[in-house]
């Protein structure tokens, strides 16, 4: 019985170690996001996304209203809500804080305690400090270069998409035309 009670209290031991560590790395891990600035980075992010999806669902509303000009206004009002809810959910998708929770878990989960104790020592100098103003800027040149890329196919592939729906309505329109001649 002793035996027992010893093997557990080692156990005991060795996993209150354990989640001491895992805590103590989890705490860094959210220290090293906050010196970083990686929620505010992500609430940026969030302002750009928004802008886009706002962009995109105006020019989809847009080519809705040329494609579809003979639909009685009051239709028109419901589908310009909806084009708005769509645009509302896709933007609130995600949260900044979120994002940083779980940026601060996987780092957490792949950094040991040394290595994030040293980045954020480093981070807090003049020259990390340098390094990271240097990192934000090549990220959010390469979030426009991403969001760019992405809106201009999604312009050319709902115009190319518009004109197909256009296209089967017509013919949809001349079927119908002929079944009723015949």
């Amino acid at each position: 019985m002793k035996r027992i009670l010893l093997i557990l209290a080692v156990l005991f031991l060795v996993f209150s170690t354990l989640s001491a560590q895992e805590a103590e790395r989890t705490t860094l891990a959210k220290q090293f996001a906050e010196v970083i600035g990686f929620e505010a980075t992500m609430e940026e992010l969030k302002k750009t996304a928004q802008l886009s999806v706002d962009r995109e669902i105006s020019q989809m509303m847009d080519q809705v209203r040329k494609s579809f000009s003979g639909v009685p206004a009051e239709y028109m009002k419901e589908l310009t809500a909806a084009g708005e809810e769509f645009a509302r959910k896709v933007s609130s998708a995600w949260d900044s804080g979120e994002a940083a929770k779980v940026y601060s878990a996987a780092l957490a989960d792949v950094l040991p305690e040394k290595e994030l104790r040293a980045s954020i020592q480093h981070y807090r100098t003049p020259e990390g400090q340098q390094e990271l103003k240097a990192m934000n800027e090549a990220a959010f040149k390469l979030n426009a270069y991403i969001l760019s890329s992405t809106q201009q196919a999604y312009e050319a592939g709902m115009r190319e998409f518009v004109s197909k729906i256009r296209s089967i309505s017509e013919k949809a329109k001349r079927d119908r035309e002929t079944e009723r001649s015949n």
